[in-house]
């Protein structure tokens, strides 16, 4: 008797387990935001109030995509950075990655972007889901559908945005070897403040040419901080390094450069 009541325990704790850790389900359809400088496909997970939603930035001409999660803010969060890791069910593959988090400054939200190999992505769009653990941080799952559909109206849009900054697609397609940068991209920026009362994102993109060097550097999307925006695309220009990229003779060829730095509070 005492070991039929404990099995019963036992399986209702199991099924107490599955439900706090089952995914979050859709609450709303893929969204593809067509804007003037910027691709986004993002989706809402577990609710209108407290969700969480999962977006989608491709970098452009690049081997990577940034993925941006946005969570309810929890006591004693605040703007950080660390490691975390995506399990894809039910392959069980694991991709790991680092992330920044920002808390908006009216604390409702916090945003943590992290880039992942744009060879990663077939997993990740036909995962049944996605768990996400985060370093001294949440764990959370969702249920994505439908997401390779997204992606192929995201690739349409980043085209779209190649041809609106003036670059020919057939030529950026004759590339074989991408351009690489020497130097990570943090060490070029390193240099530049944090600022005493606000926080944003600066968003750029610039040429890297024929010898390496980045020029025409230009601000995609504004931090809200204009000697933030200025410092960051002058530090990209002074300090970035590339073996540029190369078409199928090994000429080089120049191709656009993309990245965003965040601006903190000194707080």
């Amino acid at each position: 008797m005492k070991s039929g009541l404990l099995l019963a325990m036992m399986g209702l704790a199991a099924q107490a387990a599955q439900t706090v850790d089952a995914p979050l389900p859709p609450s709303g359809n893929w969204t593809v935001e067509y804007q003037d400088n910027l691709c986004t496909i993002s989706r809402k997970f577990g609710g209108t109030e407290q969700g969480i939603t999962l977006g989608f930035q491709p970098i452009p001409l690049s081997g990577a995509m940034l993925a941006v999660l946005m969570t309810p803010v929890g006591p004693g969060d605040k703007s950080r950075s660390g490691k975390l890791t995506m399990t894809l069910s039910p392959s069980g593959a694991t991709i790991p990655a680092s992330f920044d988090t920002v808390v908006t400054r009216d604390r409702k939200q916090q945003i943590t972007r992290f880039a992942i190999r744009r060879a990663q992505l077939p997993s990740v769009e036909t995962a049944e889901s996605i768990a996400f653990s985060l370093s001294k941080g949440s764990s959370f799952s969702i249920a994505p559908t439908r997401m390779a559909a997204a992606m192929t109206a995201l690739s349409t849009c980043e085209k779209d945005l190649l041809r609106n900054w003036g670059y020919d697609l057939t030529t950026l397609a004759s590339v074989v070897t991408p351009a690489e940068p020497l130097t990570p991209f943090a060490s070029w920026v390193s240099s530049i403040g944090t600022a005493s009362d606000s926080e944003g994102q600066a968003v750029m993109r610039w040429l890297i040419n024929t010898k390496g060097r980045a020029q025409d550097c230009v601000i995609v999307s504004s931090s809200k901080n204009a000697d933030f925006d200025r410092t960051a695309c002058a530090l990209v220009v002074k300090n970035a390094r590339y073996r540029p990229a190369l078409d199928k003779d090994g000429k080089p060829v120049a191709t656009p450069g993309y990245d965003r730095l965040t601006l903190l509070t000194d707080r």
